[in-house]
């Protein structure tokens, strides 16, 4: 991946570790290859990192053997996990990948193992700036306006931020790479 690239996730990360304490209960969905759940794990003594890629998990679990790590399968449309059981759960660059018909069953999953107070944080590419870009992976992509208009309606306290050269800053930037929400329960 080009520096860039990396540099957006640290960011994104760094940014999340700020919400974070020694006491947090972490979620963090999809983890991918677990390099975010390694770096939030510096902050908290308790990570779930869950992905359905199984193959991801294994991965994970090989690259990151850290014992406040909790490594496990899971679809984020239907978390096995108890309700209210996270202080946070971080989900970046998901939600452009979930099909339109899944996208309420994974925030009403986010809403569910939350616990009140608890934060939601996501990341999502801005479309806005993303005219020519064309990911085959992503089904899809959201302008700010969408983006808000659906996190609005499972949570009434967010805060939104934005990826700009490589930082995360307060607010919508309508240059921006990504939008970041911080929805509190």
């Amino acid at each position: 991946m080009p520096l860039r690239g990396n540099l957006l996730i640290y960011e994104r990360y760094c940014f999340a570790s700020k919400f974070i304490n020694e006491n947090s209960k972490v979620l963090e969905a999809p983890c991918g290859f677990g390099y975010g759940a390694a770096y939030i794990a510096k902050f908290s003594n308790n990570v779930e990192a869950s992905d359905i890629v199984g193959d991801n998990i294994n991965f994970a679990k090989s690259v990151y053997p850290i014992s406040n790590i909790n490594w496990c399968t899971n679809d984020v449309t239907k978390l096995n996990y108890s309700e209210n059981e996270f202080d946070i759960y971080i989900s970046f660059e998901v939600f452009e990948h979930l099909s339109l018909d899944s996208i309420d069953n994974y925030l009403k999953e986010a809403v569910r193992v939350i616990k009140k107070g608890g934060k939601f944080i996501i990341s999502t590419p801005n479309k806005s700036m993303r005219v020519n870009v064309n990911n085959p992976f992503h089904i899809k992509e959201y302008t700010f306006i969408e983006f808000k208009n659906i996190l609005e309606k499972y949570f009434k306290d967010i805060e939104y931020y934005s990826i700009l050269n490589s930082m995360v800053i307060s607010g919508v930037n309508p240059s921006s790479y990504s939008l970041i929400a911080v929805c509190t329960k």
